[in-house]
């Protein structure tokens, strides 16, 4: 630990520095993992995706569909990308935040990736 000031002559104010140095010597993964898992529950995924499966893939094709879903999904935050990978729709949203509102929408089955 380190402590110092400057002791200046023209200003009352003594700037002030400190430094701590803190070793870990291990880290409990299990534990680690589980306040990941809470903090992405409290506020969302951190690039903000969620990915949308249909029963049958062929509706990604239609853009008649994508505008509906989008329509859907704006009322829960601004949605920055829309992918179509394989049979699955990725669509990443400002926040986290906004695709966990996605996610406890009920007319749209959404999914969160899984990070870890």
């Amino acid at each position: 630990m380190y402590y110092g000031r400057a002791e200046l002559k023209q200003s009352d104010h003594r700037p002030v520095v400190a430094v701590i140095e803190v070793e870990a010597f291990s880290v409990d993964e299990e534990k680690r993992e589980k306040v990941f898992a809470e903090v992405i529950q409290q506020l969302g995924p951190a690039d903000g995706t969620i990915i949308l499966q249909a029963d049958d893939p062929s509706v990604f094709a239609n853009e008649y569909y994508d505008e509906i879903i989008l329509s859907q999904l704006t009322g829960c935050g601004t949605v920055i990308l829309v992918r179509h990978i394989g049979p699955e729709l990725w669509i990443s949203f400002k926040d986290g935040i906004s695709a966990l509102a996605a996610a406890r929408l009920e007319t749209i089955q959404v999914r969160i990736p899984a990070y870890f």
